[in-house]
């Protein structure tokens, strides 16, 4: 369970590392990692040694080093970092021409590398690509599993630590049941549960994907959860009840089961159903796969993300069900995944998403979990704004490059619109016309330099004026007062 960027229940917030040496670049990294998660920390450093010094002293989740730095390269601080913090996860930024440091950048281990210039929607897909691989490891206080983990329970491709990760939650009996239910009944019956529970051994995870909720309970067996469920007055509500498990081994098969007696309780519109008492054939549906992957699509189209939500949960069901060998199903689900991201990306405008990374099932799964909800949040975005995401990301392009003075052509190309009809439709956007706003967010930004403590010709030289006689007319027009008094 997620917040809009990191994860929430139980887990605090994100202490990130920026590295570079040029101080606006720094300073625009810390406003996009706050539009993604505002309450994130952010710890800067000017070069790789004052960047080393925070990795390893300050409690860090993650660091993004510039490559090319003064005193150590942001390859030799990563060489470091990984000697002394080997589970720390970092991205590098590099620049056109610099792939042969990106590749290095792979081998050292790297989660990602972003290509200068880099945008919102670049950074916000990185971190939460990293996000995804940080939340495997978490289990929160609230026995709240994330998507990723649950992910690899459900197909079975646990970490080597996995048995550990429970420990630390207080679960040391891996025999149990998992419950499948609706949504609706989630607080209601983790609240009752647990109470029921209080004074055993039993231990209580949850995954909500806000249509049907799956519990792991542990320490406790099906006949135990059947009989606690119709004590708490669950059994005339539709619920399937997996297979026992008796390892972490099989605590997939346990899952799966519970999701399709859940279904088949949904679909007969009956109470409470054990998948041992079910006859449940074990058959790859292509058909069915190949129908809910249209519907995927059709529903992204339309932006119904509660469709989308369903569409994926059939999806998943198919190949958490299937007879499969893990590398066909792979190469099955692999073909769902591309092929769907290529049709989304051709279909909404301003809309991308990188090529999965990881090729496992349950990595797989999480990917096209993701990259459907963002896309259907795209499509009902532009419903309500039809240039919000377009004006967005020319908001981000001119707050990274003021200083380079762009042409109200070049920002036309930049976001594929004509010239000519860009012009009227910034004016219509922002109420001002192209230069105006430019004007106005170059004189916001140099006030910020000169209270910093910037000279007036280095503001001037920073926010992309070539003379600083020039720069003090324009600022005394636009505020009334001049660079000079202003800094007093």
């Amino acid at each position: 369970m997620w917040k809009s960027g990191f994860p929430a229940t139980g887990v605090k917030s994100m202490k990130i590392l920026v590295a570079d040496d040029e101080e606006l670049e720094r300073d625009a990294l810390e406003v996009l990692i706050h539009r993604f998660e505002e309450d994130a920390e952010v710890v800067k450093a000017r070069n790789g040694k004052e960047a080393l010094f925070h990795a390893l002293a300050d409690d860090v989740d993650l660091c993004i080093l510039d490559i090319r730095m003064p005193l150590m390269s942001g390859l030799d601080v990563a060489s470091a970092i990984k000697r002394e913090k080997p589970d720390l996860p970092f991205l590098f930024l590099t620049a056109w021409g610099e792939f042969s440091y990106a590749q290095k950048a792979i081998r050292l281990g790297a989660n990602d590398y972003l290509v200068k210039p880099i945008s919102y929607q670049m950074l916000k897909q990185a971190l939460e690509r990293i996000i995804s691989r940080i939340e495997k490891r978490r289990v929160t206080p609230a026995g709240i599993i994330s998507e990723s983990f649950f992910s690899m329970l459900k197909y079975g491709s646990f970490l080597s630590d996995a048995e550990k990760l429970f420990e630390d939650y207080g679960i040391r009996d891996f025999s149990g049941s998992a419950l499948t239910i609706s949504s609706r009944f989630h607080s209601d019956l983790f609240a009752s549960l647990s109470k029921d529970l209080e004074g055993s051994s039993a231990r209580i995870c949850c995954y909500d994907d806000k249509i049907r909720c799956t519990f792991i309970i542990f320490g406790f067996d099906k006949a135990l959860l059947h009989d606690a469920l119709f004590r708490l007055g669950y059994g005339d509500v539709p619920a399937g009840i997996g297979l026992d498990f008796s390892s972490l081994s099989e605590i997939s098969a346990s899952i799966s089961s519970s999701l399709k007696a859940y279904e088949r309780a949904v679909s007969d519109k009956s109470g409470l159903l054990c998948a041992s008492d079910l006859g449940i054939e074990q058959a790859f549906d292509k058909a069915r796969v190949m129908r809910l992957s249209d519907e995927l699509l059709e529903y992204t189209l339309s932006g119904s993300l509660e469709d989308v939500r369903r569409a994926l949960n059939g999806i998943s069901d198919v190949f958490s069900e299937n007879p499969l060998k893990m590398d066909e199903a792979e190469k099955e689900l692999y073909e769902i995944v591309m092929v769907y991201r290529h049709n989304v990306q051709r279909k909404i405008p301003l809309f991308f998403y990188p090529e999965p990374e990881e090729l496992s099932v349950s990595s797989l799964e999480s990917y096209l979990s993701s990259l459907a909800l963002q896309a259907a949040s795209a499509v009902s975005e532009d419903r309500k704004d039809k240039y919000k995401r377009v004006f967005s990301l020319i908001s981000e392009y001119l707050a990274r490059h003021y200083a380079d003075n762009p042409s109200q052509e070049e920002v036309a190309e930049y976001v594929g619109i004509r010239s000519s009809y860009f012009s009227r439709l910034f004016k219509e956007y922002y109420g001002i016309n192209f230069s105006a706003y430019m004007q106005n967010l170059k004189m916001e930004k140099a006030k910020e330099l000169l209270v910093e403590g910037k000279s007036i010709k280095e503001a001037s030289d920073m926010v992309g004026f070539s003379d600083p006689n020039y720069f003090t007319r324009v600022f005394r027009a636009h505020f009334g007062i001049s660079p000079k008094h202003y800094k007093r």
